[in-house]
């Protein structure tokens, strides 16, 4: 649709955030492999026994630990970008007595505008290889997906604007939120060259809830402030404020 329209001069979108924000993330899918012997629970003793399961179990507690050093590295004024684990799948249920030959989980590895995929694809490489030769596992990896991480300079009209309406309806200067790991189709918007900020919804406050509920509840009031600051943003941008 971006590439068959006329050039946008500037976009809002609506995302989860009470603050407005200028840069996010991009993100990298990564399917790592880890290897083992196929083997039999009866001749467990008997044969070479290497178990793929435990292989990757041991793997995946040093990246999760490593994901907390990844971050703080890559941390910049609004982003830090994170990791995280996020399926896996070994062996077959219904023969319970066998060990995989391999174990595959899923990896989502965020990373900042200012980083390249390529970049984040090599460092991770090389966490991997020295992870696998400390526990002496073998383990590959491949990239199965990739969106680069965007940024629109924060002196922009369209920033100005949104962040002078939070300003008005906030009744005080403007707080940056510092650690962005949401990824949105501003990413897009602002691959087609087109400034971009990002303000949206808190999460609604509700007792015991799950992530997704709550991001698909929405306080009244919070509403209202939304389309009051879109409005405002509008005029501003446009002048017909100051």
């Amino acid at each position: 649709m971006l590439a068959n329209i006329p050039p946008v001069d500037g976009a809002i979108i609506a995302k989860s955030g009470t603050s407005v924000t200028w840069e996010e993330v991009g993100f990298i899918w990564l399917e790592v492999s880890v290897s083992g012997t196929h083997n039999y629970v009866g001749a467990r003793h008997l044969m070479p026994y290497s178990n793929a399961i435990a292989n990757a179990a041991k793997l995946v507690l040093k990246l999760e630990s490593w994901f907390e050093v990844y971050a703080a590295k890559h941390a910049t004024k609004l982003c830090r970008p994170q990791g995280n684990i996020s399926f896996m799948e070994s062996g077959w249920k219904r023969m319970p007595a066998f060990t995989p030959a391999a174990a595959k989980f899923l990896i989502d590895l965020r990373f900042a505008p200012q980083q390249s995929a390529n970049e984040v694809e090599t460092e991770f490489a090389e966490v991997l290889e020295n992870f696998c030769r400390e526990l002496n596992v073998n383990a590959n990896f491949r990239c199965i997906q990739t969106i680069n991480g965007s940024h629109t300079p924060p002196t922009d009209p369209i920033i100005q604007a949104t962040k002078k309406a939070w300003e008005v309806l906030q009744g005080r200067p403007h707080e940056n939120f510092t650690i962005m790991s949401g990824a949105t189709d501003a990413n897009i918007l602002r691959q087609h060259n087109i400034p971009t900020a990002r303000i949206g919804l808190a999460k609604a406050k509700l007792p015991n809830i799950d992530f997704a509920l709550g991001m698909n509840c929405v306080s009244v009031f919070e509403l209202r402030q939304l389309t009051k600051l879109l409005i405002l943003s509008v005029l501003y941008y446009f002048g017909r404020l100051s």
